[in-house]
């Protein structure tokens, strides 16, 4: 971009004086005067160098002038010389005019141009009509995105567009406020530079003519009416030849110009025109069309794009051709080149100078002051000034006069106006450095004189000039918006001499805001810009406020790095308002257009409801009821207007719909328009296959339970089954998974469509006409072609009637769907009805599936599966097992033990086996299969020692031979025991066999909430005596606020141990816990006689710890079963249930013991795999127990409700180590050879062995502690050895351990007096105990005894061993007593 705009509206002013002939002349081509004749061509000078005041050379693409009639300076001078012939009023755009004339000439410039500019102009793309009316749905991110990279893309054009291009009504009002060239006093921009005379050939005396013209411009005021106009111009004579009566021979012409040289001097031209043929009719189109633009009564200042008016008069320029056209340029070449650029520098170059030197020293300081304080100096002639109005200063600078507060002006010759004129001409030729300092100066001295006018013009041309010095040197931009600011605000400011005086607002303040909005956009740097606009648009009437608000939000947009897209927003919807107020209709749809491209989707509700609302409205006025609609339909969405507000928004809706192409169509050509807000909640819509009474409750299970539980189906589920007649048979795969496929129902079978609907407005609303609309499904997520729909005959749905909702209600409806024909998968698309029984709608229900993880590609970006839950299969008849549970429990409490009824049918045709059951929490929940008695306490049960994953339980029976007939059904038992509180929900695949041997699912889930009810914790310690017991003390506290709490019986489960018997005392004493209480009782537990199954398991898991550290890829046996065994101690009166187990009772307690100690291994061992634990360890531990403690809650108001909790892994005694193969291998050399060396490949796989080591080293597995106790008991004979002065002790040793050998050696203190040896040993199998005696002398001068004694005990534990009597040694312990 260049600085031709900004130097054209300050470009050099000439004065057009002529005598009547030449005005004749021209007007026989249509053209009024010589002035309009010269106006077309007055950008025409290319490439004119200039010199500044430091002789440096720069080139002007373009040097424009300004011609304007000389009426316009001296009306009195011009009518004398025409007094004969009328002088043509001079054009509207060269006289200053008030606020309201401009305003006037804006108006007329918009409404007679706006419809061909609004075609011009393309509209946003981002319009409602093609984003709603096409079904575009926001809810799925990769649309989303799409749409976004539409709305972006509509920003970007318009920030790489130009003012011309984006907004061509602002760059024609610019040029009208640039083309009033008021004459100012307070600048010399619109003073003239030079007056042109002229006077044609055919004249009878041109000398007599231009004597005239140069004695009417050199008076002793030659512009008596602006007194502040400089009369030092150049004089410029022209000889118009006409061609058409003069002929083209010019040498009589020539001559006349030789005199006129000698007379008059250099500065003058001959000029010929009118040279067109007399046989031509009309001017060329091209030719006339150059002068048209002000003929017309057209308000433009055409520049460098003028309008082409539709007609142009038949009689413009007829007599001219185009070598009158190239003449005219050659002759402003010339003016321009030769006279007044010269006339500019040689001004510049040497009143710089003067100015300069009248501003240094002392004398010119004392002068300057003086000068201000009495107010100026009298008046001595000088050469300087011929009118004799001046006085010349050491420097030869006139300075006479000061400032006028009466006519707020200064004298022409005074220092300060000089000082102006000064800058104003070095900036017209580019010295923008010198100007700027002039302006400065002068700026400062009219600030101390209070010329508030003078001051802002100075300060304007200031800030301006430093962004031409930017531009001109490539500068890094710094901000000048004060200096505007200053300025604008100085040009409302008065003198209080002229206080009350009338107010003519001549545009100033507006004239330099569209200035530096140039400079900035020239520059590129538009961050000051929008600051400026704002604040010139707040002093601004009408129309002009909107136009600069337009263009501070296009500034907005345009600024780099980083467009300020709220403010621009924000700017654009003010301009609406305020051209909608001045009745610009299309210029406030198109900002309202615009901004609603940065509001839509933002979720800022209620501006864009009032931009869709205004552009809805104005739609409908202007009968374009479509496109109406398709603004106020966005309004039917949540938002915090006011009720009166919503029911205006659904009423505005309701009307415009009535009257569009929508109402007239049917109901299938209504389904292309919805909502930019889903009624119906996608998210939460699902399809349900059986009724709501069944409280099956399987959708609100995750999709990835049921995807997890057919995959252990797959992994573990599908063993061989024993046929009736005794044959084995390996179960087939599912022939669909319910997780990965559509559900799937039988042609004709009614399924629901189940969805939420939602009011969005604050006012009543109804929905009626809902139909859902089932299309063919896709096979991948990514599939682009269209889906088939299915026809009204393929498939039916009932009606669901006519919903109302209050404000903001929301509800669940179902919608009966029955499909007619076998479709593989089928989807629920969308859904189709009728809002507030006018508007017909539609909206798409989409939902995202699994997010995809599987490969790098979907890693690295953001892909999603088919979402399966508004999927079906219809297929024909095929068994279908459908269950329900009866009356499912709200809240149950933890540990309770709920017996549920399941109620099992075969919907099928035929009959169905091999039901089975897998829960996703199989230790909360199980199948009662077993019709045995509850087992008694003292009981040994046999149970799997592994970690494995459950395996499907049979339902009907363990064989799960039983048949379920067709249409037959059967009630079942369910026990749940939940292990955790909170909200549990539950859910079984239940796997069934048909008689073609196929394997189909089904599903059943539960949801329940479980509450705290009793809380149990343990310890245990070595009990006293001379056996090897515990004592185990139990607390358990009543959680519970208002029920009472009984405990009928503590349970011991445990390989090892087992309850001591109490004689006979069990039942004797009931247990009942009060609200919030807690009672502490405590159990008497022994070691149970064992075989050597225990070191069995031992082995396992260190063998299989080995293969893992020497990376052995060895398939061993599960390990051996464990034997349990049962003791319990009632304490209710009579024998409770819930005290005894079943077999499908202790496989709930396996699955909970399984869930803790794969948890507490993951904690021990985290490098592990979870398989890798899962086949290394042991569900129980051979010193391992568990206790449960049953429980029954007494209430008042309901039924008694029992169940048990338990604690698990408590190990009593000391801990031995179940791995010495690993931390003591006894190698020999041939092993060694084998084992001794291995090696791993790879550095990292070294590190995880170290790391699993070290678990293991850390862990219980390799703890050995001290196995035995030592404690002292009082002797019976203690009273008869007092007597003899003697005391005796009796130290009972015993050995906890279940395995190791121990010796023993107790060492007496050396503080008492001992008889005999003072070292004691004993030798002491597993279990076995051993008691000591010690005799201690009493002397008189002894220790007291009541400080006890001290001992040492030292004990090494041995391990057996054949090959060695002792064993081998484990370990030595040494104890202080």
């Amino acid at each position: 971009m260049s600085d031709l705009r900004i130097h054209a509206a300050l470009s050099p002013r000439v004065a057009v004086l002529s005598s009547p002939d030449v005005d004749r002349v021209v007007q026989l081509n249509g053209i009024p005067d010589l002035s309009t004749l010269l106006r077309p061509f007055e950008f025409s000078v290319e490439r004119l160098s200039v010199r500044t005041s430091q002789l440096e050379t720069r080139v002007c693409d373009r040097f424009p002038l300004r011609f304007d009639s000389y009426s316009l300076f001296n009306p009195e001078a011009a009518s004398a010389i025409s007094s004969s012939h009328s002088q043509p009023l001079p054009r509207p755009s060269a006289v200053g005019r008030t606020n309201e004339e401009l305003l006037d000439r804006v108006n007329h410039l918009i409404a007679t141009n706006i419809k061909k500019w609004d075609a011009q102009v393309p509209r946003p793309v981002s319009t409602a009509r093609s984003s709603t009316l096409k079904g575009q749905r926001d809810g799925d991110d990769d649309e989303g995105n799409d749409r976004n990279e539409v709305l972006d893309e509509a920003l970007a054009k318009l920030q790489r567009g130009s003012v011309e291009e984006t907004a061509p009504w602002f760059a024609a009002v610019q040029q009208l406020v640039f083309g009033q060239r008021a004459i100012a006093k307070h600048e010399s921009f619109g003073h003239p530079v030079a007056v042109l005379m002229a006077v044609s050939s055919a004249s009878p005396d041109p000398m007599n003519d231009f004597a005239k013209l140069y004695e009417a411009t050199t008076q002793s005021s030659p512009f008596p009416a602006h007194p502040s106009l400089n009369p030092d111009t150049l004089k410029y004579y022209v000889l118009i030849h006409d061609v058409r009566t003069s002929g083209s021979d010019l040498v009589s012409s020539k001559e006349i110009l030789e005199q006129i040289k000698k007379t008059y001097g250099l500065h003058c031209c001959l000029l010929a025109i009118n040279s067109a043929s007399d046989d031509r009719v009309a001017a060329p189109t091209e030719l006339a069309s150059l002068w048209a633009p002000y003929l017309t009564s057209s308000p433009t200042s055409p520049g460098l794009a003028s309008p082409t008016p539709d007609s142009v008069p038949s009689n413009v320029a007829t007599m001219l051709d185009e070598e009158d056209v190239k003449r005219i340029k050659g002759f402003i070449r010339e003016l321009t080149a030769q006279s007044i650029v010269p006339f500019m520098e040689r001004y510049v170059q040497h009143m710089g100078e003067h100015l300069a030197n009248s501003r240094k020293g002392l004398t010119n300081r004392l002068f300057g002051a003086s000068r201000k304080l009495f107010g100026g100096v009298a008046n001595v002639g000088g050469s300087g000034d011929k009118s004799g109005n001046g006085s010349s200063t050491l420097g030869g600078l006139a300075t006479s006069g000061g400032y006028d507060l009466q006519h707020e002006s200064y004298p022409y010759s005074s220092i300060e106006a000089q000082t102006r004129r000064l800058a104003d001409f070095a900036f017209t030729i580019r010295d923008y450095k010198l100007a700027a300092s002039m302006y400065d100066l002068g700026r400062k001295d009219f600030a101390g004189d209070k010329a508030y006018r003078h001051a802002a013009g100075a300060t304007e041309m200031f800030g301006l000039s430093h962004l031409m010095i930017m531009y001109t040197s490539r500068s890094p931009p710094i901000d000048v918006d004060s200096y505007l600011a200053q300025a604008c605000h100085e040009y409302g400011l008065r003198s209080p001499a002229r206080a009350n005086a009338t107010v003519v607002d001549e545009s100033h303040a507006l004239r330099a805001t569209l200035l530096y909005y140039e400079a900035y956009r020239m520059l590129g740097y538009l961050r000051p810009a929008p600051a400026g606009l704002l604040r010139m648009s707040q002093k601004s009437d009408e129309v002009l406020a909107p136009l600069l608000l337009e263009q501070a939000a296009l500034a907005c947009l345009q600024l780099r790095p980083r467009p300020s897209l709220r403010k621009y927003a924000l700017y654009l919807v003010t301009a609406a308002h305020k051209y909608q107020a001045c009745g610009q209709k299309i210029l406030s749809l198109r900002c309202y257009a615009q901004a609603a491209v940065v509001y839509r989707e933002k979720g800022w509700a209620l501006i864009e409801n009032h931009i869709e609302h205004e552009l809805g409205m104005q739609a409908y006025n202007e009968g374009d009821s479509d496109a109406a609609v398709a603004h106020l339909v966005k309004l039917i969405r949540p938002s915090a207007n006011s009720t009166v507000e919503h029911e205006g928004f659904l009423r505005d809706v309701q009307t415009a719909y009535k009257y569009s192409n929508q109402s007239s169509t049917d109901n299938d050509g209504a389904k292309t328009l919805t909502l930019p807000y889903p009624i119906f909640d996608s998210a939460g819509a699902t399809l349900r296959f059986v009724p709501e009474s069944s409280a099956s409750a399987t959708s609100t299970i995750d999709d990835a339970v049921w995807e997890k539980l057919e995959q252990d189906l797959v992994d573990n589920g599908l063993g061989e089954r024993t046929m009736p007649d005794g044959s084995k048979k390996r179960r087939k795969r599912p022939t669909s998974q319910t997780s990965t496929q559509a559900r799937q129902v039988p042609i004709n079978q009614t399924f629901w469509l189940d969805v939420e609907v939602r009011n969005p407005l604050g006012v009543d609303l109804t929905i009626d006409t809902i139909r859902p609309v089932l299309e063919v499904n896709s096979s991948t997520a990514n599939d682009v072609e269209p889906a088939k729909q299915l026809s009204a005959d393929e498939f039916e749905s009932d009606d669901a009637g006519k919903h109302a909702f209050g404000p903001f209600q929301h509800r669940r409806i179902r919608v009966a769907i029955r499909v007619k024909k076998e479709f593989k998968s089928l989807r629920v698309a969308s859904v189709t009805f009728r809002l507030a029984e006018t508007i017909h709608l539609v909206q798409q229900l989409e939902k995202k599936g699994k997010r995809l993880n599987g490969t790098k590609e979907q890693r690295t970006s953001v892909a999603y599966g088919l979402d399966l839950s508004l999927a079906v299969s219809v297929h024909g008849p095929r068994p279908t097992l459908t269950a329900k549970i009866i009356e499912p429990p709200q809240q149950v409490f933890l540990g309770e033990q709920v017996r549920l009824k399941v109620l099992l049918k075969n919907e099928g045709s035929s009959p169905i086996d091999d039901l089975r059951a897998l829960c996703d929490q199989p230790e909360v929940a199980i199948f009662d299969t077993d019709s045995k008695s509850p087992e008694e306490s003292g009981k040994q049960y046999t149970m799997p020692n592994h970690l494995g994953p459950v395996v499907p339980q049979s339902i009907l029976d363990r064989e799960g031979h039983t048949e379920l007939q067709a249409g037959q059904e059967v009630e079942t038992t369910l026990i749940i025991r939940p292990v955790r509180t909170g909200d549990v929900s539950l859910a079984w695949l239940l796997p069934f066999s048909s008689s073609d041997g196929e394997t189909y699912l089904s599903r059943l889930a539960l949801s329940t909430h479980v509450s705290p009810a009793v809380q149990i914790s343990v310890a245990t310690k070595p009990a006293k005596g001379t056996a090897c017991v515990h004592d185990v003390i139990v607390e358990a506290r009543n959680q519970l606020s208002r029920d009472e709490v009984r405990l009928d019986a503590l349970s011991i489960l445990s390989p090892l141990w087992r309850i001591v018997s109490n004689d006979g005392k069990d039942g004797t004493t009931s247990v009942a816990i009060a609200p919030l209480q807690t009672w502490r009782g405590r159990l008497r537990i022994e070691a149970v006689s064992t075989d050597t199954k225990g070191d069995d398991d031992d082995q396992y898991t260190a063998t299989k710890l080995q293969d893992l550290l020497l990376s052995r890829d060895v398939r061993r046996p599960p390990p051996p079963d464990v034997q349990l065994q049962l003791s319990s101690q009632v304490y209710a009166s009579s024998s409770p249930s819930s005290s005894r187990q079943t077999t499908s009772l202790l496989s709930l307690h396996r699955e909970a013991r399984k869930v803790w100690r794969l948890r507490m291994l993951l904690s021990a061992f985290p490098t592990l795999s979870s398989r890798d634990r899962s086949s290394t360890f042991t569900l129980w531990d051979v010193r391992d127990f568990d206790l449960l403690a049953h429980y029954t809650i007494l209430s008042a108001t309901e039924p008694n409700r029992a169940g048990q909790t338990q604690v698990y892994g408590l190990q009593p005694g000391p801990s031995r180590s179940q791995i010495r193969c690993i931390t003591h291998p006894q190698l020999s050399s041939s092993s060694a050879s084998k084992t001794g060396q291995i090696r791993s490949l790879y550095a990292e796989t070294i590190k995880e062995k170290a790391s699993l080591l070290q678990n293991i080293l850390l862990s219980r597995l390799a703890l050995d502690q001290c196995p035995t106790v030592v404690h002292i008991e009082p002797d019976p004979r203690e009273e008869a050895d007092e007597k003899r002065g003697r005391r005796r002790y009796i130290f009972v040793v015993r050995n906890f351990s279940d395995r190791y050998r121990t010796r023993v050696e107790i060492q007496l203190g050396d503080g008492a007096n001992w008889m005999g040896r003072k070292t004691l040993r004993c030798t002491l199998e597993a279990g076995g105990c051993s008691q000591l005696i010690a005799t201690r002398l009493d002397d008189a001068g002894g220790d007291d005894d009541s400080k006890g004694i001290r001992f040492e005990v030292v004990t090494e534990s041995y391990l057996p061993d054949g090959e060695k009597k002792e064993g081998v040694l484990v370990g030595r312990f040494v104890e202080q007593h």
